[in-house]
């Protein structure tokens, strides 16, 4: 459990993803509502749905259901607005982010409830390349911020406060991916001795 206090709610993080890509020109703010929707009729059964979509297929007019639900998503995310984000959209609006922002995202979020953000796998010999592939790749970006950053007086130090935030970031990514690597190493050992109490996670992609 993580004892750190946070200056920003969870949907401040999101929004913070949700600006990257919109500002990256990868989608629109009526493209991503409509994500979210069908992210949400894809991750929540219906009897379980807490408020309703538009589906701008199935209405007369899909322009009034893309932009009512544009309204209603961006509404959870302005400051000044008393609607707060039901707990069971999470899901779907982080899902519905582009890449790389969705797997940034992810991460965020599971570090702020004191996780390793780990991101998984298939568990086959695909997952084996792209996590040692993911470790190589991130150890260079952490290497070339870090780097810099000394590079700039010999030492981390106040010179260098506008920096850290990234490289913590880096360094958040790199401790994701090992943690990924020795929980594969773990599976294979413990498969290899027989052991039945093996907990074999769903195979996903990160």
């Amino acid at each position: 459990m993580s004892s750190e206090v946070h200056e920003h709610p969870r949907s401040e993080v999101i929004y913070r993803y949700i600006r990257e890509a919109i500002a990256r020109g990868v989608m629109t703010q009526e493209s991503y509502a409509d994500e979210v929707r069908m992210q949400f009729e894809r991750l929540v059964p219906q009897p379980m749905r807490c408020l309703h979509f538009h589906d701008p297929e199935a209405s007369a007019s899909p322009s009034r259901a893309l932009a009512t639900n544009r309204k209603h998503v961006f509404r959870w995310f302005d400051p000044e607005a008393t609607a707060r984000m039901p707990v069971d959209l999470e899901e779907a609006v982080v899902e519905a982010l582009p890449e790389p922002e969705r797997t940034e995202c992810r991460r965020e979020l599971g570090w702020r409830l004191g996780l390793w953000g780990s991101i998984r796998r298939p568990l086959d010999a695909s997952g084996d390349y792209c996590c040692l592939g993911d470790l190589a790749r991130e150890f260079g970006q952490l290497s070339t911020v870090a780097g810099q950053m000394l590079a700039n007086g010999g030492e981390l130090g106040p010179q260098d406060a506008a920096d850290l935030p990234e490289l913590q970031r880096q360094a958040r990514v790199l401790q994701a991916n090992i943690q990924a690597l020795i929980e594969r190493a773990d599976r294979r050992t413990a498969g290899a001795s027989g052991a039945s109490n093996v907990v074999h996670y769903p195979q996903e992609t990160g």
